[in-house]
């Protein structure tokens, strides 16, 4: 089997480690079902561009994606350094402790927090959160904090 069949099988893994059918992980995609089926099934090979789609969007690590080597998933570190280098050091802060609320769902907590200004407590706060957490959490926690930096990123 040529190294693109073995993609073929990663971005499938991707696919069921989020118990996504082909529709919804092709609507996350924005590609059509039949794409996925197609890559499933070797009729077609991924391009560079759904590499790099599945990658963003799943928190995928692109060397594991292409060559099976690595761990699979980025680590919520690496994601959040990426967002984080986009914005001031208050805005990148001040969201994550948006996200910290919602997950901690204790507002008086929160304010203690917001008195500190050390925002590496806050990222290894997250972190535990994040290895403490179930899979549909660490899902739902990856795709909040791209869609907070990714919407902050739009203004």
């Amino acid at each position: 089997m040529n190294d693109e069949f073995v993609i073929n099988d990663r971005i499938k893994k991707v696919r069921n480690s989020f118990d996504l059918t082909q529709e919804s992980f092709a609507n996350r995609l924005n590609i059509s079902r039949s794409t996925i089926g197609a890559l499933e099934n070797y009729n077609n090979n991924p391009s560079n561009q759904l590499i790099s789609n599945v990658c963003n969007e799943f928190g995928i690590n692109q060397k594991w994606i292409k060559t099976g080597k690595g761990p699979m998933k980025k680590s919520l570190e690496e994601i959040i350094r990426k967002y984080a280098n986009y914005f001031p050091k208050e805005e990148a802060r001040e969201a994550l402790l948006n996200i910290l609320a919602e997950l901690e769902n204790d507002t008086d907590n929160l304010e203690n927090k917001q008195d500190r200004s050390d925002f590496a407590e806050i990222l290894n706060l997250l972190r535990r959160k994040y290895q403490k957490a179930d899979r549909d959490t660490r899902g739902w926690i990856t795709v909040e904090l791209k869609r907070t930096f990714l919407e902050n990123d739009e203004k």
